[in-house]
Protein backbone atom coordinates (compact mmCIF):
# COMPACT_ATOMS: atom_id res chain seq x y z
CA UNK A 1 0.00 0.00 0.00
CA UNK A 2 1.65 3.38 -0.72
CA UNK A 3 0.80 6.67 1.14
CA UNK A 4 1.14 9.96 -0.43
CA UNK A 5 2.48 12.71 1.91
CA UNK A 6 0.87 15.63 0.78
CA UNK A 7 2.61 17.94 2.88
CA UNK A 8 5.77 16.80 1.20
CA UNK A 9 4.33 17.74 -2.58
CA UNK A 10 3.07 21.12 -1.32
CA UNK A 11 6.69 21.76 0.08
CA UNK A 12 7.91 21.42 -3.57
CA UNK A 13 5.85 24.28 -4.58
CA UNK A 14 6.64 26.61 -1.41
CA UNK A 15 10.02 28.38 -3.58
CA UNK A 16 12.78 29.40 -1.19
CA UNK A 17 12.58 30.87 2.92
CA UNK A 18 14.04 34.16 3.67
CA UNK A 19 16.85 31.71 5.74
CA UNK A 20 17.94 29.76 2.32
CA UNK A 21 17.63 33.00 0.63
CA UNK A 22 20.12 34.75 2.67
CA UNK A 23 22.33 31.81 3.29
CA UNK A 24 22.94 31.94 -0.63
CA UNK A 25 23.78 35.58 -0.77
CA UNK A 26 25.83 34.94 1.84
CA UNK A 27 27.67 31.88 0.40
CA UNK A 28 27.57 34.22 -3.05
CA UNK A 29 29.33 37.03 -1.17
CA UNK A 30 31.59 34.85 0.04
CA UNK A 31 32.86 33.11 -2.97
CA UNK A 32 33.23 36.94 -4.89
CA UNK A 33 35.35 38.19 -1.71
CA UNK A 34 37.83 35.32 -2.65
CA UNK A 35 38.14 35.91 -5.85
CA UNK A 36 39.01 39.45 -4.35
CA UNK A 37 41.30 38.90 -2.11
CA UNK A 38 43.30 36.14 -4.43
CA UNK A 39 44.76 39.00 -5.81
CA UNK A 40 46.10 40.56 -2.83
CA UNK A 41 49.17 43.01 -3.37
CA UNK A 42 51.79 40.37 -2.15
CA UNK A 43 50.37 38.56 -5.54
CA UNK A 44 51.50 41.73 -7.89
CA UNK A 45 55.26 42.14 -7.22
CA UNK A 46 56.11 43.44 -10.71
CA UNK A 47 52.96 46.04 -10.40
CA UNK A 48 53.35 49.44 -12.49
CA UNK A 49 52.06 52.71 -10.81
CA UNK A 50 48.20 52.16 -12.24
CA UNK A 51 47.84 49.02 -9.86
CA UNK A 52 49.63 50.08 -7.17
CA UNK A 53 47.24 53.12 -6.50
CA UNK A 54 44.09 51.01 -7.82
CA UNK A 55 45.16 48.13 -4.78
CA UNK A 56 45.55 50.99 -2.84
CA UNK A 57 42.25 52.83 -3.31
CA UNK A 58 40.36 49.25 -3.25
CA UNK A 59 42.00 48.24 -0.09
CA UNK A 60 40.77 51.67 1.55
CA UNK A 61 37.39 51.26 0.27
CA UNK A 62 37.35 47.68 1.70
CA UNK A 63 38.46 48.99 4.56
CA UNK A 64 35.88 51.39 5.13
CA UNK A 65 33.70 49.31 5.27
CA UNK A 66 35.02 46.66 7.78
CA UNK A 67 35.02 49.32 9.84
CA UNK A 68 31.25 50.02 9.95
CA UNK A 69 30.35 45.87 10.19
CA UNK A 70 32.79 45.33 12.89
CA UNK A 71 31.93 48.73 14.65
CA UNK A 72 35.47 49.18 15.21
CA UNK A 73 38.09 51.91 14.00
CA UNK A 74 41.07 50.92 11.37
CA UNK A 75 44.24 52.83 10.39
CA UNK A 76 46.69 53.76 7.41
CA UNK A 77 49.98 54.66 7.99
CA UNK A 78 52.45 55.24 5.34
CA UNK A 79 55.72 55.55 4.93
CA UNK A 80 58.05 56.68 2.13
CA UNK A 81 58.54 52.60 0.42
CA UNK A 82 55.19 51.46 1.26
CA UNK A 83 51.65 51.18 3.94
CA UNK A 84 50.86 49.36 6.48
CA UNK A 85 47.25 48.57 8.34
CA UNK A 86 46.46 48.89 12.24
CA UNK A 87 43.07 47.90 14.00
CA UNK A 88 42.17 49.25 17.50
CA UNK A 89 42.51 47.25 20.40
CA UNK A 90 39.70 48.51 22.73
CA UNK A 91 40.23 46.12 25.77
CA UNK A 92 44.10 47.67 25.44
CA UNK A 93 43.05 51.05 24.29
CA UNK A 94 46.15 50.53 22.06
CA UNK A 95 46.86 50.39 17.79
CA UNK A 96 47.91 47.27 16.84
CA UNK A 97 49.94 46.53 13.30
CA UNK A 98 47.91 44.18 10.88
CA UNK A 99 49.93 41.35 9.68
CA UNK A 100 47.17 39.24 7.97
CA UNK A 101 46.97 39.28 3.71
CA UNK A 102 45.87 41.79 2.46
CA UNK A 103 45.98 43.92 5.36
CA UNK A 104 50.01 43.48 6.24
CA UNK A 105 52.40 45.72 5.46
CA UNK A 106 53.09 46.26 1.63
CA UNK A 107 56.44 48.15 -0.09
CA UNK A 108 55.21 49.61 -3.29
CA UNK A 109 57.35 48.88 -6.84
CA UNK A 110 61.01 49.15 -6.36
CA UNK A 111 63.52 51.15 -5.22
CA UNK A 112 62.32 54.46 -7.81
CA UNK A 113 58.33 54.10 -6.50
CA UNK A 114 57.57 56.47 -3.74
CA UNK A 115 54.39 57.23 -1.52
CA UNK A 116 54.00 60.41 0.44
CA UNK A 117 50.95 61.63 2.18
CA UNK A 118 50.18 65.44 1.37
CA UNK A 119 48.53 67.03 4.06
CA UNK A 120 49.36 64.88 7.17
CA UNK A 121 50.36 67.92 10.00
CA UNK A 122 52.03 64.86 12.02
CA UNK A 123 55.56 63.73 11.12
CA UNK A 124 55.04 60.87 8.49
CA UNK A 125 58.03 58.71 10.76
CA UNK A 126 56.04 58.37 14.07
CA UNK A 127 54.34 54.78 13.63
CA UNK A 128 52.78 54.50 16.83
CA UNK A 129 49.65 55.09 15.64
CA UNK A 130 48.16 55.35 12.05
CA UNK A 131 48.56 58.42 10.08
CA UNK A 132 44.69 57.82 8.83
CA UNK A 133 42.23 56.29 10.61
CA UNK A 134 39.10 54.39 9.01
CA UNK A 135 35.79 55.09 11.69
CA UNK A 136 33.10 52.53 12.60
CA UNK A 137 30.51 55.60 11.20
CA UNK A 138 32.33 54.90 7.73
CA UNK A 139 34.52 58.21 7.88
CA UNK A 140 37.97 58.51 7.23
CA UNK A 141 40.95 61.09 8.11
CA UNK A 142 40.71 63.17 5.21
CA UNK A 143 44.17 62.73 3.37
CA UNK A 144 45.49 62.90 -0.12
CA UNK A 145 48.26 60.75 -0.71
CA UNK A 146 50.90 60.92 -3.80
CA UNK A 147 52.28 57.72 -5.27
CA UNK A 148 55.22 58.20 -7.53
CA UNK A 149 57.45 56.78 -10.35
CA UNK A 150 60.49 58.39 -10.42
CA UNK A 151 61.47 60.33 -12.27
CA UNK A 152 57.82 62.12 -13.76
CA UNK A 153 54.61 59.58 -13.47
CA UNK A 154 52.58 60.49 -10.40
CA UNK A 155 49.14 59.55 -8.91
CA UNK A 156 47.27 61.39 -6.31
CA UNK A 157 44.98 59.67 -4.13
CA UNK A 158 42.70 61.23 -1.77
CA UNK A 159 39.28 62.01 0.11
CA UNK A 160 37.28 64.34 2.23
CA UNK A 161 36.76 62.12 4.69
CA UNK A 162 33.17 61.41 3.69
CA UNK A 163 33.53 60.03 -0.07
CA UNK A 164 35.13 56.89 -1.08
CA UNK A 165 39.23 56.75 -1.43
CA UNK A 166 39.71 57.89 -4.92
CA UNK A 167 42.46 58.43 -7.69
CA UNK A 168 42.38 61.82 -8.62
CA UNK A 169 42.20 62.29 -12.33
Amino acid sequence: MFFINKSASHKKNQGLTLIELLVVILIISILTGLAFYKFSPENFQKKNINSESLTLVRLCNNLRSIALLKNNAYGLSIATDGYFWWELDHEKALWKVLKKSPYSYHQIGEENYRIELMNNTDNNNNFDYPHIIFYPDSTITPFKCLITKEPDLSITILTNGVSDVQIQQ
